[in-house]
């Protein structure tokens, strides 16, 4: 979509403003003119709306950083064995948050994740005062409802990075949880149990404006996924998969109650949505297995809840990660594991001539440009060709998939039978058929089960560090001869930032 010139200044705007809260109040709110002009009508608030969305998939935020490289880095994902070429992905390895190139991460993925929030509360204030230039109530209230699930899902991932450790902290941090884009004002910072409410509330209200008006009661994804079939008036709010729906802000609220440890929700949540049907009576969404794979689908798009499109993902992710047989790559920079038995590791008790995340996500034969030995590399991101309706297909980035909501259930169930019967459905989306000896004989073998399982289902999705996290792990997979400890947890906040924890 082509953007509005009125945008591009204010956006611009934003993103010098959210590099330091301590130049807040010396920023000109010369924004408001334009602002007021942009949401004269319709085409604006989509165009903002876009705006945040393209924001929200740059690179410093998940296009990579959050995705791919520096999150993953911090759970210790990838084979780093000098800081030559990927600096701050060594030192995020290590845990060392004083180096000069680990604290310029910090600030930028700080600062986009603010630029997002800046711009989504933008298009809250002007629902709230321009509202009335949208003459469809249900597009104002999805808009209103997509600008709400942004801001909670960027703001949860400021707890998650910065953040104290949601259980059992002797480290208390307080965070700062904006809610206005006047340039005027500090955002407050809050505990983390009233940090919890402010998200609680932004997920309610994201929901009670998507529940009576989102089209994905109407259609199912797939259908959205082709608007020219079914003939919408305006398809921009078409592609739910792409936009924060309903069913994603649920799952959202599924991640934020199994983080803040209240299980009864998280379950609640998770299965509502494994349990729910769409438009055509059928599942809402299927689990994605072989189906996706052999189309060359590694990210296995049918089961997004969620996701980000990133037209060019094809051209940048194999000089993060590899994953094309035919590219060598210098394993100093491209980010890989340390040998085919790290990858059967991860694999380890079940067969990897039938896993289909083993043989067909992962590229085993990438050779180095220095000496030909081979490194297995995520082609979870590329493919060779194009895809059928590829921008829905072949170009995304999942933030939320509903694999996340199966194992979310089983972990918080308190059914034995429940946790076997979604361990046996879960694995057949895998070609692993679960049979009676295999199953779970307990609860706490289930919770056993989890951080193997989430390491090997989401790779370079930003989700194994949130992991560790919240379990406060002493270990990781792949870090060797460290020990993790409750303050490496903790992002240390941005030195140009105000720090209310630095002064208690």
């Amino acid at each position: 979509m082509k953007i509005n010139k009125k945008l591009i200044i204010i956006l611009s705007g934003i993103t010098f403003m959210c590099t330091s809260c301590r130049d807040w109040l010396d920023i000109k709110p010369e924004d408001e003119v334009y602002g007021k002009d942009l949401f004269s009508s319709y085409q604006g608030f989509k165009d903002a709306l876009n705006g945040c969305y393209m924001a929200l998939a740059d690179c410093n935020a998940y296009g990579e950083r959050l995705t791919m490289s520096n999150i993953e880095s911090l759970a210790a994902q990838w084979n780093l064995t000098s800081d030559y070429y990927r600096k701050a992905d060594y030192y995020f390895l290590h845990h060392d948050y004083t180096q000069d190139d680990a604290k310029n991460a910090i600030k930028t993925i700080y600062s986009q994740l603010f630029n997002v929030i800046t711009q989504a509360n933008m298009i809250i204030g002007a629902c709230e005062q321009y509202g009335n230039n949208i003459a469809d109530p249900a597009s104002r209230a999805m808009i209103e409802g997509e600008a709400y699930g942004i801001r909670a899902f960027c703001q949860l991932d400021i707890l998650r990075l910065f953040g104290q450790l949601p259980q059992n902290a002797t480290l208390t941090v307080s965070l700062p949880y904006s809610e206005s884009a006047d340039i005027k004002i500090m955002p407050v910072y809050y505990s983390f149990e009233d940090y919890v409410k402010k998200l609680d509330e932004d997920l309610d209200k994201a929901c009670s404006l998507l529940k009576d008006y989102d089209l994905i009661f109407k259609y199912t994804f797939d259908q959205l996924n082709n608007p020219s079939n079914i003939n919408l008036n305006d398809d921009y709010l078409a592609y739910r998969q792409l936009h924060f729906n309903y069913w994603g802000v649920k799952a959202l609220k599924a991640r934020l109650y199994l983080y803040t440890g209240d299980v009864t929700k998280a379950h609640d949540n998770a299965m509502e949505i494994i349990n729910a049907k769409g438009a055509d009576g059928k599942s809402l969404m299927k689990l994605s297995g072989r189906e996706d794979l052999l189309k060359g689908l590694y990210a296995c798009p049918s089961e997004c809840l969620l996701a980000i499109h990133k037209y060019n993902l094809r051209d940048y992710s194999p000089t993060v990660l590899g994953g094309d047989a035919d590219r060598k790559i210098n394993p100093a920079e491209q980010l890989c594991l340390n040998g085919t038995w790290n990858l059967q590791r991860l694999f380890t008790g079940f067969s990897i001539t039938s896993h289909n995340r083993y043989i067909y996500q992962w590229e085993l034969n990438t050779e180095s440009s220095s000496n030909g030995q081979k490194f297995p590399t995520l082609k979870k991101y590329y493919s060779k060709y194009s895809s059928d309706n590829d921008m829905v297909k072949g170009q995304i980035i999942p933030l939320l998939r509903i694999s996340e909501l199966y194992l979310i259930a089983m972990e918080t169930t308190t059914s034995l039978e429940e946790a076997n019967a979604l361990y046996k459905e879960y694995m057949a989306s895998h070609d692993i058929s679960i049979s009676a000896e295999d199953s779970f004989t307990s609860l706490d073998a289930v919770a056993n089960f989890m951080l193997a399982e989430y390491q090997r289902e989401f790779y370079a999705e930003g989700v194994m560090f949130y992991q560790y996290k919240r379990r406060n792990s002493t270990s990781m997979t792949f870090l060797f001869g460290e020990t993790m400890n409750e303050g490496l947890y903790v992002l240390p906040l941005p030195e140009t930032e105000y720090n209310p924890n630095a002064i208690q």
